[in-house]
């Protein structure tokens, strides 16, 4: 299957969940789910992949997180995760911090935390998988005084 291939199928299962869904304002995929853990499609972002999910996201009018992508920046590969608003615009990206070894040698950890704001609904912070097992990201994401 090829990576349009894919992104084909994840657009058309979105498009019926806002068919059934009406109300349906964000859909968040896992990590990687465009491409598997192939890194040689790293693409700069944003990117020709990245751009198909601004126009899915703007066509739906939904918030859209699209698992994570392989991100090239510069000699640097990055697993990276952004965020679309409903209006098709890219609003912030996340790297993963801990990259889960050694299936991601090739991966360069971020290092900033991220959180977003959905206006009237909330803050969102963002992580990937393994960055899920260190309390560290927790404390990264949670509000400060």
């Amino acid at each position: 299957m090829t990576t349009a291939d894919n992104f084909d199928l994840i657009a058309k299962e979105v498009r019926y969940a806002k068919m059934l869904f009406p109300k349906l304002d964000m859909v968040a995929f896992g990590e990687l789910a465009t491409w598997g853990l192939d890194s040689t499609k790293a693409e700069t972002l944003p990117g020709p992949t990245e751009t198909k999910y601004y126009e899915l996201a703007r066509e739906l009018g939904i918030w859209l997180i699209p698992g994570s992508l392989y991100e090239k920046s510069g000699d640097l590969i990055h697993n990276a995760a952004s965020v679309i608003d409903p209006d098709g615009r890219g609003v912030t990206l996340y790297r993963k911090m801990f990259p889960w070894m050694p299936f991601e040698s090739k991966t360069t950890p971020g290092e900033d935390f991220v959180v977003f704001d959905i206006p009237g609904q909330g803050r969102i912070g963002l992580s990937i998988c393994y960055d899920n097992s260190f309390p560290e990201v927790a404390r990264g994401l949670a509000p400060r005084p």
